[in-house]
């Protein structure tokens, strides 16, 4: 009698006895959407990702947009031939923020800005030639 009942169990336990049921589609019923983009606060949290190439020594960033009164991100890598002078300025050309940067050098700072356009400007401190890598985010 125990042998049947420890065999009736088991045909159960094995048949799925209260599970779901399951169905087959051919269509897709995917969580993830099938193109994968990214979203607006995401684009709108990085206004500006650029590498300048200095000609006759300097060059400024695209203008790029802040859009809203809040903390930004800046990030600058001089990978250039020699020191350089870089510059925020705004819409109007005001000089925001600058900083002298070292060859080989790195700046990152949060701070405050006003809603507006802004626009970066680097002038190498010996004519130099070379790259400069540059970097702006709202943070939220």
């Amino acid at each position: 009698m125990k042998k049947t009942l420890a065999i009736s169990a088991i045909t159960l336990a094995l048949t799925g006895m209260g599970a779901s049921s399951s169905f087959a589609s051919y269509e897709n019923v995917s969580v993830t959407p099938e193109k994968f983009s990214q979203s607006k606060a995401v684009k709108a949290a990085t206004p500006l990702k650029q590498e300048l190439t200095l000609k006759k020594g300097e060059a400024t960033t695209k203008t790029f947009e802040h859009t809203k009164n809040a903390n930004v991100r800046i990030s600058i890598t001089n990978k250039s031939t020699g020191g350089v002078h870089w510059y925020l300025k705004d819409s109007k050309d005001n000089v925001i923020m600058d900083e002298r940067m070292a060859k080989g050098g790195f700046y990152k700072n949060e701070f405050y800005l006003s809603k507006g356009k802004y626009k970066i400007r680097v002038v190498s401190d010996n004519n130099g030639t070379g790259k400069i890598e540059v970097g702006a985010r709202t943070l939220e």
